[in-house]
């Protein structure tokens, strides 16, 4: 192995371990969120509400997934896409778990020694 597959392989591995770091984040980001962020009681106010609450739980659920919990991010997803406020909303995110899936399948990992 070259120097430079060398340092690419070091880059590769340092990047996948921060993005591990930064869905764990993202995770308490969002799972502080619905936790202090009740149904509001104006009703001029729950539309938005859902809006907001469907991005943020899609986020979680991808967090989840690309954490390795995908029973979790299953169940976060599905119940997102349910009371998902507008149509488009899930259309736009369903691809997200796949696309990241095959990023995960190519862990760099493989490149570190025991």
């Amino acid at each position: 192995m070259s120097a430079a597959d060398a340092i690419d392989h070091a880059n590769a591995i340092t990047d996948y371990v921060q993005a591990g770091r930064v869905r764990t984040e993202v995770k308490a980001i969002c799972e502080n969120w619905l936790k202090e962020n009740p149904i509001p009681e104006k009703p001029e106010l729950v539309r938005e509400y859902w809006k907001i609450r469907y991005w943020v739980q899609a986020t979680l659920g991808e967090a989840y997934f690309g954490l390795g919990d995908e029973i979790r991010a299953k169940e976060l997803l599905e119940e997102a896409y349910k009371n998902a406020p507008e149509d488009w909303m899930p259309q736009s995110t369903r691809e997200q778990p796949g696309k990241l899936g095959k990023l995960l399948e190519e862990s760099p990992l493989v490149y570190v020694k025991e």
